[in-house]
Formats: structure tokens, sequence, C-alpha cells
């Protein structure tokens, strides 16, 4: 049931471990809400994920949790993102079973190519524009995510640099399916600037039906 609502889901944003941020993302219209935490301990990193499951339950919010598999099982999170140089989707649908999303990131038409060959349930294609988070990854630009997109029957979502000013150059181009992070969460009010971002998604979705 929760797999199938990737079709239909446009707004994907990043948090970390500032729970008043993902109380303000999670109740302003995001869609599913991936934990990234760096360099803390597991046992910090696994209460942040328990006290997100709570938030995202009671607002019907997918709960992914990035790289780590053992977090995402033990809070009951509904899947996990991995990066390229994290264990493959195989070993990661063993160890999770088959009821659990598990996202994948490309950056280029080749990893897309081999990453939908390991029956990821949906894929994260970026960096789109440049962004200080991927410094070292050139921005593959609208053109190439289209043919990328193109070739992708899952469920896709653009990343990387993603704000308010460029992200009408996608919903130009009818790219709709969008992953959020900093100009969500350094924003003055994240809140605020969720719901600024649904309602653009909402206009082209209610606009193209």
């Amino acid at each position: 049931m929760r797999k199938k609502l990737l079709k239909k889901f446009s707004l994907y944003v990043i948090v970390d471990e500032n729970l008043d941020i993902a109380k303000h993302v999670i109740s302003q219209g995001a869609n599913i809400v991936q934990l990234r935490i760096k360099n803390k301990s597991d046992s910090f990193v696994l209460a942040i994920a328990k006290k997100i499951r709570k938030l995202t339950k009671k607002h019907n919010v997918l709960f992914i949790v990035n790289d780590r598999l053992d977090i995402a099982k033990i809070s009951e999170a509904d899947g996990v993102h991995l990066g390229q140089e994290d264990i493959s989707v195989k070993a990661a649908r063993a160890f999770l079973g088959k009821n659990y999303i598990i996202g994948t990131s490309t950056h280029s038409v080749k990893e897309a190519r081999i990453a939908l060959s390991q029956n990821p349930d949906y894929i994260a294609i970026g960096s789109i524009f440049k962004t200080t988070t991927k410094p070292h990854l050139k921005p593959l630009g609208i053109a190439r995510a289209q043919k990328i997109i193109n070739k992708t029957t899952i469920p896709y979502f653009v990343i990387g640099g993603i704000n308010l000013k460029n992200i009408s150059q996608l919903i130009k181009y009818k790219i709709n399916k969008i992953v959020v992070y900093k100009a969500i969460c350094q924003a003055k009010k994240p809140g605020i600037t969720t719901k600024k971002f649904k309602d653009i998604l909402l206009n082209y979705e209610n606009s193209h039906r």
C-alpha cells in the first residue's frame, strides 16, 4: 500500500535531528520525509527516528531513513534511501523484506540504468542544479535529467539545489516530483516554505488533471 503512494506523492523533504523543523515540514504538506543525520551515535539517530516516525504516522507521511537499514527497521520506518556507495538494493531487500520502500540515488544516465536493473521502488535523480550539499557533483541540468526520467518506469524524484526561485524551471518541463533540503530546512520559516512548495506542486497537479 505505502509503495503505491510514491506514484502520487510529489514533495519529498530531507530533515536532520532538528525536531521542530521536522514538525513544521510534516504538518505543512511534505509527502515524504527522509531522516539524514551524520556523525552522531546510533542511539541518538534511533531516538530521533522513532520520534519522527510518530509524527509521520499522524499525518500520513512516508518516513524514509538515509543509509541505515537497521535504524529503518527498528524505528518501523517505511523505507530506506541508499547512495551509490551504500549497500546494494538487492542486499537491502533481503534484509528489510519486500514491503519496505527502497530508493537509490543516481547522478547520470549510466547510474540510473544500473540502479533500475536492481528494481528499487524509486530513484532520486540529481544534482539537478548546483548545490553545496554535493559540491563535487556537476549539475545534471534539466535536459539530462529528462533523459533519465524518460527511461524510468518507476517513481522518480529530482534532487539538488531546488528552491522557490528555480522550481518554475522544473514545472515548465513538467517535472513536479522533487526532493528539497536546504531551501526548507535552512529557511527562516520552514513550515511556511514547505507550504509554498506544496502549493506550487498542487497547482501544477490540478492544472494537469
